[in-house]
């Protein structure tokens, strides 16, 4: 249990930087921009593996553990610019967490409540387990079960808006 639980935290700080600039690239971006990272339910990450801001680049860290997914969303929607590339935004979080599958993109799912945000994964650590998404009172114990484990990972996606 010392592996799974919260297990992803520690790979996915120390990729961070890597994530960021690889995605930049990826956009065509030609210059590492600032990034937003937004971390939900999970502990809060260690700050001090992200190492030193370099002039390049200033990852800025969001802890919003503890909130509800609504909660969050709201926060994303004030983070992410409008159908602009630069200050590219992040969520790490818990594979599990079925209400992202609502922004996944492309998902068969409608976003409750902000339809033009999606979120695109980028990586993911499979030995991570959240607790936080027991819930055997909604879903019973064996889809419960079934999706915590079968879904285990901790995922890192980059939140953008859906433009026209």
């Amino acid at each position: 249990m010392g592996v799974y639980h919260q297990g992803g935290i520690v790979p996915a700080q120390l990729a961070m930087r890597d994530i960021v600039e690889s995605n930049a690239a990826g956009q065509g971006i030609k210059s590492t921009p600032d990034a937003s990272i937004f971390w939900w339910k999970t502990y809060s990450p260690p700050h001090w593996l992200l190492g030193p801001d370099t002039n390049q680049t200033q990852i800025d860290t969001f802890d919003l553990m503890g909130m509800s997914g609504l909660e969050m969303i709201q926060h994303l929607d004030n983070a992410v610019p409008l159908c602009a590339t630069t200050s590219p935004v992040y969520l790490v979080a818990p594979t599990s967490a079925s209400f992202l599958d609502g922004y996944t993109s492309p998902s068969s799912l409608a976003a409750p409540h902000s339809p033009n945000l999606q979120l695109y994964r980028l990586w993911t650590h499979r030995k991570h387990l959240n607790l936080d998404d027991l819930d055997f009172g909604e879903d019973g114990i064996f889809r419960t079960l079934n999706r915590v484990i079968g879904r285990r990972g901790l995922g890192v996606w980059s939140v953008r808006r859906a433009c026209k």
